[in-house]
């Protein structure tokens, strides 16, 4: 009887192990793609834990004294989904504890793990060079629009210029006194609010001309010049399809994300008359990782 239990146990646990081994060989065999979160230095190990997109392994691949933070996805067409976002984010953020990341886009796909090796050695030298200016930096970004009642009165290329059609609907003398004042706010020593109190002598001037146009990259100067001291690189994202909305990125050193704070309320108090402002982050710098 013993032998006969032994014998069913043992046929048993050979048998268990024959399907994982098919389980795992029909997996390697579909998990073809690899899905790239982030690129960052030597790991020792990935937080226990870990999920990745669509309940994924999460894992490394290394080259050199760099790492690439992967999954493994058995197709390339993954859909866009808030859950498929915030696994994307999530993994990011959690690996971004440990040290220096460079984020990737959401769906960076390569074919297989030699596409990534192929990519850390194509481009290692730019992501070693990343890795070391963007080290303990965050990113804040920052959305503005006009409020409703001026939308009227505005209009916004995509690139950030004026539309051709409506830039002669400047008075010249007003367009050269708007132009003048953002040069002096660009090049004065920091003051703690230089383009509010520009605004504030100009708003008179917004609200009063029918054909007055609010440009684009008059408010983002006033923006940069407001928070001159704190941001060490910005960036428009012009991607936004409104034309009534401003995006800027802005990368800060994560000593500097209190400072950047206090000044974006002191920005939204005083001009949220004319404009709406949405501030988001820390992000990981995904708009500053080299293209």
């Amino acid at each position: 009887m013993k032998l006969l239990l032994f014998l069913a146990l043992h046929y048993f646990t050979t048998f268990n192990a024959y399907i994982n081994r098919l389980i795992i060989i029909k997996i390697s065999n579909f998990a073809m793609y690899c899905y790239l979160y982030c690129i960052t230095k030597i790991l020792d190990k990935i937080p226990d834990n870990l999920s990745g997109i669509s309940s994924s392994t999460v894992g490394m691949l290394k080259y050199r004294e760099i790492t690439a933070i992967i999954s493994y996805l058995s197709t390339e067409l993954l859909p866009v989904t808030n859950e498929n976002v915030l696994i994307h984010a999530r993994v990011i953020e959690v690996i971004q504890k440990e040290r220096t990341v460079l984020p990737m886009r959401y769906s960076s796909i390569l074919k297989d793990k030699d596409g990534v090796h192929e990519l850390l050695k194509n481009r290692y030298s730019t992501f070693v060079s990343d890795l070391e200016r963007l080290h303990d930096k965050l990113e804040m970004g920052l959305r503005i629009a006009l409020k409703e009642n001026l939308y009227r009165n505005a209009c916004f290329s995509n690139d950030g210029r004026h539309a051709e059609s409506t830039e002669n609907n400047y008075s010249n003398n007003q367009h050269s006194i708007l132009k003048d004042n953002i040069s002096s706010i660009a090049h004065d020593e920091y003051n703690p609010n230089p383009g509010i109190a520009y605004l504030e002598r100009q708003r008179t001037n917004y609200t009063s001309l029918d054909n007055d146009i609010s440009s684009a990259q008059d408010i983002i100067s006033i923006c940069n010049a407001h928070f001159k001291g704190v941001y060490m690189e910005c960036m428009r994202d012009t991607r936004i399809p409104s034309p009534q909305i401003i995006s800027i990125n802005y990368l800060i050193h994560k000593d500097s994300l209190s400072e950047f704070k206090i000044r974006f309320q002191k920005l939204k108090t005083a001009l949220l008359k004319d404009f709406q402002f949405l501030c988001s982050g820390p992000w990981s710098p995904y708009h500053f990782v080299s293209p």
